[in-house]
């Protein structure tokens, strides 16, 4: 799955303070993941996915204990290859990208209901006062 960054939250007592992680490079990134085709009970074919999770790197431990796992450019196209059957070279690629490669900020709370949709949520939060 292609994506220009990810959020996460980092909590303290009940608030929930959210980050915006992305590559320093600025372009988009590849987060391993699988997907499947089934048959609900119901009749219904139904497409799922889900992001693969590893730790996290000392970056991102700062708030959370997991992180997507990030696939560099030169091994998506083996990652999407349904030969690669290589189980000892994909374990190795489910640990987490080096804290070096990213650069995460905190973001407006706005990102907190799904009602808000905008490209002003990946902004670095100025906070007014």
């Amino acid at each position: 799955m292609a994506a220009d960054g990810f959020y996460e939250w980092r909590r303290t007592g009940n608030a929930r303070t959210p980050f915006y992680v992305r590559l320093r490079s600025g372009r988009p990134m590849g987060l391993a993941g699988l997907y499947e085709t089934w048959e609900s009970p119901g009749g219904e074919t139904l497409r799922t996915c889900t992001i693969i999770t590893t730790r996290a790197n000392n970056l991102i431990r700062e708030i959370h204990d997991r992180m997507p796992v990030i696939v560099p450019g030169d091994r998506q196209p083996s990652w999407l290859d349904p030969a690669m059957g290589d189980a000892g070279v994909l374990q190795e690629w489910l640990k987490p990208l080096s804290p070096e490669e990213l650069e995460m900020y905190e973001v407006s709370r706005a990102v907190n209901s799904p009602q808000n949709d905008s490209p002003e949520l990946i902004l670095p939060y100025k906070a007014k006062g």
